[in-house]
Parts: C-alpha cells; structure tokens; sequence
C-alpha cells in the first residue's frame, strides 16, 4: 500500500517539475537550481540533480558554484546533504 501510493506521488512529483522545467526553458536565460526543503519528499536526489542540470561533486551531491560575472562567484549549498531525507531511499525502503 505504501509503496503503491508513493509511487502515485512520485509520477504527480514528475509532472510537476515537466511543467515547472517548461515554464523556466520559456525565460531564455540562465537558471541556476537549488534543492528545497520539499523537493526530496517525492523524488530521490540523483534524479533531481540530473533533470535540474546540477552538477555538484562526485558521489551526488547537490552543492556548487559558479560564476555569472568575472567579480562575482555564486556559491549554491546543499541543505539537505546531511539529514534524514538526504538518503531518503535508505529509510523509506526498510
């Protein structure tokens, strides 16, 4: 039961960010994501690094930086790297 509607969860969770990825590809401009304090309840954190485009360091993180201009350096934190729901899939599954 619980896995059957955690999966219903994550297809709506897929749709949603379909929709969300349509509306920022219309901007034509730069988007830089960050992981929220939602955004790992419905789907894991590899799948959401890879359909936003981040790229943080080996292993899955979901932290790094860049540079929009040559002064400036922009620094995007993972609040999650070290939580419950970092790995959410460890404790959800047993």
């Amino acid at each position: 039961m619980v896995n059957a509607s955690h999966q219903a969860v994550q297809d709506q969770a897929e749709q949603v960010l379909d929709g969300l990825l349509e509306e920022f590809d219309k901007l034509e401009k730069p988007v830089y994501h960050m992981l929220g304090n939602h955004c790992l309840y419905n789907l894991p954190r590899p799948h959401l690094n890879q359909r936003l485009g981040i790229h943080g360091p080996e292993g899955g993180g979901s932290y790094y930086a860049f540079e929009p201009h040559p002064r400036w350096r922009v620094v995007v934190v993972d609040a999650y790297d070290v939580s419950v729901l970092a790995d959410r899939n460890k404790w959800f599954c047993t």
